[in-house]
């Protein structure tokens, strides 16, 4: 992941080593779908979870819990925490970008953050933050 930075897990306290566990899954199922979408064309459908997890990781964000209303993670903030919805999308240069999926206007949030990821390697090309 990012330059040694930690994302906190969502969970009732889930220890270092299980932080950690979590972290290598997500680098092989990264893997396994950059594969699958190079032999298929098709997204393997984990472009909503990596989304989430890499600006948790690279911008040391709390992710909410699963099926949490209107936002995904949460910044703390010296005013206070700041509640964010991430939208993702895997991209590639040879092809068109598409569009995301529907921004919750009415949701419980502050800031909408869109994850731009490399279709080849579902590494963080760029965010957006609004």
């Amino acid at each position: 992941m990012a330059n040694g930075t930690r994302m906190t897990i969502p969970g009732d306290g889930l220890a270092e080593a299980d932080q950690a566990r979590v972290r290598k899954i997500l680098a092989l199922v990264k893997q396994l779908a950059a594969k699958f979408y190079r032999l298929t064309g098709k997204p393997l459908g984990v472009t909503g979870e990596v989304a989430e997890y890499l600006p948790a990781d690279i911008l040391r964000l709390e992710l909410a819990g699963a099926q949490t209303a209107g936002y995904d993670a949460i910044r703390h903030t010296t005013v206070g925490p700041q509640r964010i919805q991430i939208k993702g999308r895997a991209v590639s240069v040879l092809r068109n970008a598409g569009c995301i999926s529907r921004i919750k206007l009415d949701a419980n949030c502050n800031v909408v953050l869109l994850v731009l990821i490399d279709s080849d390697m579902l590494d963080a090309i760029e965010m957006w933050e609004a």
